[in-house]
C-alpha cells in the first residue's frame, strides 16, 4: 500500500500526461485487483496498452445483478462473461473468489466455476445462490488446503466423509447447505478439524443420517450455531449430539434451536465472555427445550455477557431446572426478549441465579402473564443489591410489567436509569405513565426515570 501511495503522489495529472499506466505492473495488478471485475475489464478500453491488463487480477467477484441492465435478465450474457474472465484468468494464482447468483443456472456450470476457482489456490471463497437446490458442492472444496475464509448461502448439498480437515481455514460461515454423511450407514459420526479456525457460524443447516458432529477447534473464538436439524434416512427429525473439542479460548458462543434436539458437549470449560440462547418459535414441548436447554447454560459458567429468550427462561422453570443451574456471579449485562408472553415467576427464579447483574433489558412485545402477580414483592437480591440500569418494554394493557416496575423503583437501591420504551400506548398516556412512576416511592435517590 506504501508503493501505492508513493506512486499516486508522484503522478501530475494536471498536465494530461498519462502518466498511470507507467505505474509499476505490481501496483497496477494491485489497483485493478481491487476493482469489481467487471469494471476491471471496462478498463481494456481506455487504449491498446490496457486491452489486456485486466488479466493479471487476483481477485474475482462475479455477481449477475450488477450485469443486467435495466431488470432485463439475459442470464447468457453473465455466463459468457464468466467463462471470458476464467479463460483468460483461470490458470493464474488467485486470492479471492466470490460468486453471487439471483438467477437459476445450470448445476454442472455452477460447480465447474467453483472447482475452477479453487484449483487456482484461493484464500477467500464466497457462494451466494438462493436457487441452488440441485448443486452439489464438489469435492474440491472439502479440505481445500489454501483457504483461509469461506461463506456459503446456498441450498446446496455437500456430501461429507467420516474426517475432514481444513489446515488454514480461519472464518467459516455456511448457511443453508445440506449436509449428507457419504458413509451411512457404516458410519453416523463426522469429525471437523479445524487447526486454526477463529470463527465459526453454522446457521439453518440440515444433517443428514449423522448422529455425532465433532468440531476439532483448538483455537475457536467465535461460534454459533442456529436453526439447525438433524434428520434420519426417512426423512424424520432427530437426535444429534455436538461436541466441541480443544476450543479453550472460546469467548463468544450463540445457540438458537426450534426443537433442542441437540446435546452439546465441551470437553472442557471454556473462557466464554458474551453467550446467547434462543428460541424463534413458539414451544411446544417445555420440558425438552428446558432440559436442554439447562445442559448448554451449565457450560457457561463464566459469561459476563447473556442474551436469552423468555421462552427459555419459563421453559426451564416448567422443566424444573432453574434450580439445578450453577450461580452466574460474573454475569453483570442481561438481555431477554420475547415473541410471546412472558412468566415473571420465571424470570424471579432465574434471576436468583445471577447475583451480581448490574444491567437488565427486558424486551417483551406481549402482555406478561398474571399467574404469578401475587409473587412479586419477592425480589431476587441482585436486584435489592446491584441492579443499576434496566431497560423495559411496557405493552398497552400489560399491568404485570408495570407493576414491576414500581417494585424495582421501591426495593433496586443501586438504581441509576429506568427507561421505558412505551408501545401502542397515544404519547398522552405516556406522559401519565412517567408521572405516575415518579410519584413512587424510591430506593436510589439517583434514579432517573425516561419513557421513550
Amino acid at each position: 500500500m506504501e508503493a501505492i501511495n508513493q506512486a499516486l503522489s508522484n503522478l501530475n495529472l494536471g498536465n494530461g500526461e498519462d502518466r498511470i499506466s507507467h505505474l509499476p505492473e505490481s501496483v497496477l495488478t494491485h489497483i485493478l485487483s481491487h476493482l469489481t471485475t467487471k469494471d476491471a475489464m471496462l478498463t481494456s478500453i481506455l487504449s491498446r496498452n490496457w486491452r489486456m491488463k485486466w488479466i493479471c487480477i487476483y481477485n474475482l467477484h462475479f455477481d449477475d445483478g450488477m450485469l443486467y441492465a435495466n431488470e432485463v435478465t439475459n442470464k447468457q450474457i453473465f455466463i459468457n462473461f464468466v467463462e471470458k474472465v476464467f479463460h483468460f484468468c483461470g490458470t493464474s494464482r488467485l486470492q479471492s473468489f466470490s460468486l453471487t447468483c439471483s438467477q437459476k443456472y445450470d448445476p454442472f456450470l455452477i460447480s465447474e466455476w467453483i472447482s475452477t476457482a479453487l484449483t487456482c489456490g484461493i484464500q477467500r471463497f464466497c457462494l451466494i445462490y438462493r436457487n441452488g437446490d440441485d448443486l452439489v458442492l464438489p469435492n474440491c472444496f472439502l479440505g481445500c488446503e489454501t483457504l483461509e475464509e469461506a461463506k456459503l448461502i446456498i441450498p446446496c448439498i455437500l456430501k461429507v466423509s467420516p474426517v475432514t480437515s481444513f489446515k488454514n481455514l480461519k472464518i467459516l460461515y455456511v448457511t443453508k447447505v445440506r449436509v449428507e454423511n457419504a458413509s451411512y450407514p457404516q458410519c453416523s459420526e463426522l469429525t471437523f478439524t479445524f487447526p486454526v479456525l477463529e470463527e465459526f457460524s453454522m446457521i439453518s443447516i440440515t444433517w443428514r443420517n449423522v448422529k455425532v458432529i465433532i468440531l476439532e477447534a483448538p483455537r475457536l473464538s467465535s461460534c454459533r450455531i442456529a436453526w439447525c436439524q438433524y434428520k434420519n434416512m426417512n426423512d424424520q427429525l432427530d437426535n444429534c449430539e455436538i461436541k466441541i473439542l480443544k476450543a479453550c479460548g472460546l469467548t463468544n458462543f450463540n445457540w438458537a434451536s426450534n426443537y433442542f434436539l441437540e446435546n452439546f458437549v465441551m470437553d472442557m470449560v471454556p473462557s466464554v465472555s458474551k453467550a446467547g440462547l434462543d428460541h424463534i418459535y413458539g414451544i411446544d414441548d417445555f420440558w425438552k427445550v428446558g432440559i436442554g436447554a439447562a445442559k448448554i447454560m451449565k457450560q457457561l459458567s463464566t459469561v459476563r455477557h447473556m442474551e436469552l429468550s423468555i421462552d427459555i427462561v419459563e421453559a426451564m422453570e416448567l422443566a424444573g431446572v432453574t434450580e439445578s443451574l450453577p450461580l452466574f456471579s460474573q454475569i453483570k449485562y442481561l438481555k431477554l426478549e420475547s415473541r410471546s408472553s412472558g412468566s415473571t415467576k420465571a424470570l424471579m427464579s432465574f434471576l436468583r441465579k445471577i447475583p451480581n447483574l448490574r444491567y437488565l433489558k427486558i424486551y417483551s412485545y406481549f402482555p406478561w402473564k398474571n399467574d404469578d402477580y401475587e409473587m412479586l414483592g419477592t425480589l431476587p437480591p441482585c436486584i435489592m443489591i446491584c441492579l443499576e440500569k434496566v431497560y423495559f418494554t411496557y405493552h398497552f394493557g400489560n399491568s404485570i410489567g408495570f407493576h414491576l416496575m414500581k417494585l424495582l423503583l421501591q426495593n433496586a437501591h443501586a438504581l441509576e436509569l429506568m427507561s421505558i420504551c412505551a408501545l401502542e400506548i397515544p404519547s398522552s398516556w405516556k406522559t401519565e405513565i412517567k408521572l405516575m412512576l415518579r410519584i413512587v416511592p424510591r430506593a436510589s435517590k439517583n434514579a432517573v426515570i425516561e419513557v421513550e
